[in-house]
């Protein structure tokens, strides 16, 4: 997967704001709930953006929306970074703190981003992009893989089930030969 959404990452949370027509009313302070929702940009943690949720947002994001709503995790949207067996530990938390969470996001790294990273950073990126080709150039023999366990499991189910009717065939012509 390339393009924007393995670059930007959205976070949809509560947040309590003051109701300055209620304060008035009430004489007291009166705070509402209301969705906002961050927007990071990996690579860049201090370019962020912080605001309330608007049409647009639920309709970019809407599977991050429906679980922020339902109380779920929102969806990776690629490979997740801490699923990659290359890096180590260190280097992943260093990924995440920078908002990439994905192994697209570190394949298509602005240069900004690989800047943040330091030494090493174009050989760590050059990786993810070859891991991504790999793993592209791998799916059809991994659909194959899959075909052929589904028939393999199939074919396990029709002997058994040729074996139990086998077996009844046997047992009728048993009772007719008897009758």
């Amino acid at each position: 997967m390339t393009g924007e959404n393995s670059k930007v990452f959205p976070e949809f949370y509560m947040n309590s704001k003051e109701n300055p027509v209620k304060s008035r009313e009430e004489g007291r302070p009166i705070f509402e709930d209301v969705e906002y929702v961050k927007i990071h940009i990996a690579g860049d943690p201090k370019n962020l953006q912080d605001r309330k949720v608007q049409d647009r947002d639920i309709e970019r994001w809407p599977l991050h929306y429906k679980a922020f709503k339902e109380g779920l995790e929102a969806p990776t949207e690629g490979t997740p970074i801490t699923e990659w067996p290359v890096i180590g530990e260190a280097k992943r938390r260093e990924l995440l703190a920078l908002n990439i969470k994905t192994l697209e996001a570190l394949a298509e790294l602005p240069e900004g981003g690989i800047a943040r990273l330091g030494i090493g950073a174009r050989e760590l990126v050059k990786k993810a992009q070859a891991a991504l080709e790999q793993a592209k150039g791998q799916a059809p023999m991994n659909a194959l893989i899959d075909e052929n366990e589904q028939l393999k499991a199939r074919n396990e189910f029709l002997e058994e089930e040729n074996a139990e009717l086998k077996m009844k065939l046997k047992l009728a012509t048993e009772q007719a030969g008897a009758a």
